[in-house]
């Protein structure tokens, strides 16, 4: 019979490597010119994906980070508007990078949290722990801390 203490190992997602991507990354200054930021109204459908309603259009929206793409299908944030940062595909689509709402003129940063457990996490769904849902929070930018876990 083993006696002495196990030590369990409980993944923790929400400080993962990947919620670092709040931390701007190094952008060869050759590639600054292809970063853009657009401002519309987030449009969430079924049908036809994620489009971000803009004075010249609707424009089809995606992601290659997947936590960010989670956020962005977040129905509590559908008719919401948002500035996107990131790049324009070649079929005219938008690939994001970084979401920030816009309420009020004032910027806000996103991110998921569990007030049961006092966990924060990057993308919507339950909390690792408790796994209740995670509440939808936004943070004034100008109080954005370095240790802060927000959506990308």
């Amino acid at each position: 019979m083993r006696t002495g203490l196990s030590l369990f190992l409980i993944p923790f997602p929400a400080l993962s490597l990947p919620a670092l991507a709040s931390v701007p990354e190094q952008v060869p200054s050759a590639q600054l010119a292809s970063l853009a930021t657009l401002e519309g109204k987030l449009i969430i459908t079924e049908g036809e994906g994620l489009r971000l309603a803009t004075p010249g259009g609707d424009i089809a929206v995606t992601s290659d980070n997947p936590q960010l793409l989670h956020t962005l299908q977040d129905t509590r944030l559908a008719g919401r508007q948002v500035k996107l940062e990131g790049r324009r595909k070649p079929d005219g689509a938008f690939n994001a990078s970084q979401i920030v709402v816009v309420r009020d003129g004032k910027l806000y940063r996103l991110r998921y949290y569990c007030h049961v457990c006092n966990i924060p996490a990057t993308e919507p769904g339950p909390c690792v722990c408790c796994q209740r849902p995670t509440e939808l929070e936004e943070i004034p930018a100008d109080q954005v801390t370095k240790d802060m876990v927000l959506v990308p």
